[in-house]
């Protein structure tokens, strides 16, 4: 088995991947996505974090969190989400493999980082071809960063530019 090192930094902003197991598409009702929000929010409880931003697609899901300052241990975050979660789905499921083991992250360098994660989470369902524009999926904060005036409602009627222009 690999050893994987992961960086934990307090008071930090981390882009996460999550993916099923065999990316199964499990995710793919408001009822299981409910109950992936609740697993979040029982876990928030118990170990604060923030999430900016956050979409949820049939097989995986992608958060941008901020971690607080007294704790950067993101794996166990993760691991607690991923444990709920399965706990609570499995008597609805045909299987108890939910999860692909371990997680993807990135650490964000920087603010040109940032709003390339964020436009790359708001734009995926566009991406995997589940709607036209980003505004149209359901399981996504996009509709909140719209409200702040950060996008507007038709954004993402041509893949955004995720490239920074500006030199680290």
């Amino acid at each position: 088995m690999s050893n994987f090192r992961r960086l934990y930094l307090a008071n930090h902003k981390y882009f996460i991947t999550i993916v099923t197991y065999k990316r199964k598409p499990i995710l793919n009702d408001s009822k299981i996505i409910n109950i992936l929000k609740y697993s979040i929010t029982k876990v928030m409880e118990k170990y604060p974090f923030t999430i900016d931003a956050l979409v949820v697609l049939p097989d995986h899901l992608h958060m941008l969190i901020q971690m607080p300052s007294e704790d950067s241990n993101h794996s166990k975050r993760i691991r607690l989400i991923k444990t709920h979660f399965t706990k609570k789905i499995i008597p609805t499921l045909n299987t108890n493999q939910i999860w692909q083991p371990r997680y993807w992250e990135h650490c964000i360098r920087n603010e040109c980082d940032y709003f390339q994660y964020l436009d790359y989470i708001h734009y995926n369902p566009v991406k995997h071809g589940y709607v036209s524009l980003p505004s149209e999926w359901p399981y996504s904060s996009l509709i909140k960063w719209i409200k702040k005036g950060v996008y507007k409602l038709d954004w993402g009627k041509k893949e955004p530019n995720f490239n920074c222009d500006i030199p680290e």
